[in-house]
């Protein structure tokens, strides 16, 4: 991780779950964070660590171009991660105007501003996995396959693509200042997800308050890893992109467990080996397109960056689980999400 000391790196969605875990990798491995991001929620991780006065936080707006062109003219990162985002799927159906507003004009206003702010350095957008055209046959998406996507949150992230590739092949690539390419991660689970609507952290609220909790579509299957090992895929193709990438547009970079997908019931049950979980089925959501099997090929990240989740499925859920025990426990949030960095970055592959 010694690429990383000192580097000056700008994170949008800081204050987000993922976004939280990647600003104390970064600041556990010695880079300068600043970050912008919409205010944190109040029940949520970024609040729950001790990183306040360590980073340099903007609050604000990503479909602000204006405030984002000033913050990257000042910071002068270089390098910088897209991650704000409207993240959740069923969010969209019932906003799915405000999904494609933050998530294709969020993706143009971060692209653009960059440019008008004489960026020189290296992007990583954050897509998802679910960008991909899906018709359920079990198949494990490379980078190549057709883009899609049914639902609102999904065709959101699919149509970011399209503003990311252009804007690197047809922009970007005439400058020889930025270099631009765009990650798409499998499921995450980790400690420090207050999220609505999705498994853990709807575990561990039914488990607060003791209620039996309701579970849409259990025998889903989706690329599930825990959160440090996607991080680690976002670290690994930064670093290569500046070292070894071209001026413009990179392509894409799948990141996904290598063992396979699980169901949702699958995650119920090597949960229930830590928790008393009380569950049962309830019907999908009237009118949903969200894919019932979804799966990754990660082949590009293993071959071109070294990459490969260190966590496998069990190991990943029982770190998920440790971090909601102790937290559950009354124990410090902060001093286990840095134990289990410090762990993940002492033998992470």
């Amino acid at each position: 991780m010694s690429f990383w000391l000192d580097k000056r790196v700008l994170i949008t969605g800081h204050t987000g779950f993922k976004g939280s875990w990647l600003t104390l990798a970064l600041l556990e491995s010695g880079a300068h964070i600043s970050g912008f991001a919409l205010e944190a929620e109040q029940v949520s991780l970024f609040n729950q660590l001790s990183t306040t006065g360590k980073i340099d936080s903007c609050i604000g707006d990503i479909r602000d171009k204006k405030k984002l062109t000033e913050s990257i003219a000042k910071v002068q990162p270089d390098i910088i991660f897209h991650l704000a985002a409207q993240p959740l799927v069923l969010a969209s159906y019932e906003n799915p105007y405000e999904t494609f507003d933050v998530n294709l004009m969020g993706t143009a206003s971060l692209l653009e501003a960059a440019f008008d702010a004489g960026f020189l350095g290296t992007i990583v957008m954050v897509t998802s996995d679910k960008v991909y055209e899906n018709d359920n046959r079990g198949c494990r998406f490379d980078e190549n396959d057709r883009l899609g996507g049914g639902d609102p949150y999904s065709a959101s992230k699919a149509a970011s693509e399209f503003i990311i590739k252009s804007y690197g092949e047809t922009i970007f690539s005439k400058n020889d200042k930025i270099k631009l390419v765009s990650a798409r991660s499998g499921n995450v689970i980790g400690g420090g997800d207050w999220a609505s609507n999705r498994i853990v952290p709807d575990i561990i609220r039914s488990i607060e308050t003791k209620e039996v909790l309701e579970v849409r579509s259990p025998n889903s299957t989706r690329p599930w890893m825990h959160v440090l090992d996607s991080i680690n895929g976002y670290l690994k193709l930064a670093a290569h992109i500046s070292s070894s990438g071209k001026f413009g547009y990179n392509g894409s970079y799948n990141f996904g467990p290598n063992t396979g997908s699980y169901s949702v019931e699958n995650i119920l049950e090597e949960l229930s080996k830590y928790f008393e979980v009380n569950w049962v089925a309830k019907d999908t959501f009237k009118g949903s397109q969200e894919a019932i099997e979804l799966g990754l090929n990660s082949k590009k990240a293993r071959d071109r960056l070294g990459w490969e989740p260190s966590l496998q499925f069990s190991r990943a859920v029982e770190y998920t689980a440790q971090w909601y025990l102790s937290y559950l426990s009354g124990g410090s949030v902060d001093e286990i999400t840095r134990k289990q960095i410090a762990t993940y970055l002492g033998g992470g592959k």
